[in-house]
């Protein structure tokens, strides 16, 4: 149980009820790092992801967590998460939570902070079942949690005889933020903000250093400036937090691309095979003459937005 001292304040107040619709005392996971142990909350693990034996815990706040080298299956890591029940495993090198999913794609999860996690075919309808059943429960919670709250509240007043509100300055200190997804084209460059920030900041590439490169490194943010397609990853640096941006580098259109038109010179624009088993995505409204004229094609798969 928590007081509050009068004067109460607003900052005072919004902490309070925030608290009030999350657990009195959250599971969290120990997870040993170069710098030491560290104790991470459930609730702001966004995802797991275990490359080359080590796990990567990337959180809400855009911060990447490192563990050591693994000397047991990723899967005994995961375990813990799996049986809370707000986390699933669509892939044998992601586990996910499930709060911070924005949309459930064809073959991947596309998380809040931008980044793509994927799924093989024979596990989409295991994790679209759980994502659904988490939204049901949660519907369930936040009405129950949002009845004593708001009854907790008008108790609050009665007794008292009303509050009244001052803001307090020092109370209110926003925490440090980094854009957590930015998109370009091949060529173009993008700025990645760094919020709230006055100290010293150590700006690198920890993944596709060969797709982008880093100018005007500041307190307050850096420009990437994009080389090749791919997706790749900014980390800043202040003492020993990290914080980790998704950089998603695109193909640039041409003027056919443009009007919908694949056509050979625009293959890698629209992420399309020229052999094999071809999918031409939505957007495309014509296809050149010339495209398959000497490919070997033994299926293609053709959009609804093909000849409208």
């Amino acid at each position: 149980m928590q007081y509050l001292l009068q004067p109460v304040h607003q900052p005072e107040v919004s902490a309070l009820l925030k608290r009030a619709v999350e657990p009195e005392y959250g599971p969290t996971l120990t997870v040993t790092t170069a710098d030491g142990v560290r104790a991470l909350a459930y609730a702001e693990i966004e995802y797991l992801e275990c490359t080359h034996h080590i796990v990567h815990f990337h959180l809400t706040t855009g911060e990447d967590v490192a563990s050591l080298s693994l000397r047991v299956p990723f899967s005994a890591v995961a375990q813990p998460l799996l049986a809370d029940g707000r986390f699933v495993q669509p892939h044998r090198s992601y586990v996910v939570n499930l709060e911070a999913v924005q949309l459930l794609a064809p073959g991947e999860v596309r998380m809040r902070s931008g980044a793509r996690i994927p799924i093989p075919r024979g596990r989409e309808a295991v994790v679209r079942e759980a994502f659904c059943a988490r939204v049901r429960r949660n519907n369930i919670m936040v009405k129950k949690i949002r009845m004593k709250v708001v009854f907790a509240a008008f108790a609050g007043v009665m007794f008292f005889g009303g509050v009244a509100f001052s803001p307090n300055k020092s109370q209110a200190a926003k925490k440090v933020s980094i854009t957590k997804s930015v998109k370009v084209y091949e060529g173009k460059t993008a700025k990645i903000k760094l919020s709230n920030n006055k100290k010293k900041v150590t700006w690198s590439v920890i993944k596709g250093n060969s797709l982008l490169s880093l100018t005007n490194e500041s307190k307050k943010g850096v420009t990437v400036k994009a080389y090749d397609a791919g997706t790749a990853k900014v980390r800043a640096k202040i003492g020993s937090k990290k914080y980790v941006c998704t950089v998603t580098i695109k193909v640039a259109p041409d003027a056919n691309a443009k009007k919908g038109i694949l056509t050979s010179d625009n293959l890698k624009y629209w992420g399309v095979k020229d052999s094999g088993a071809v999918v031409i995505p939505e957007g495309v409204k014509e296809i050149g003459n010339d495209v398959f004229a000497y490919s070997e094609i033994s299926s293609v798969k053709l959009p609804k937005t093909l000849g409208k």
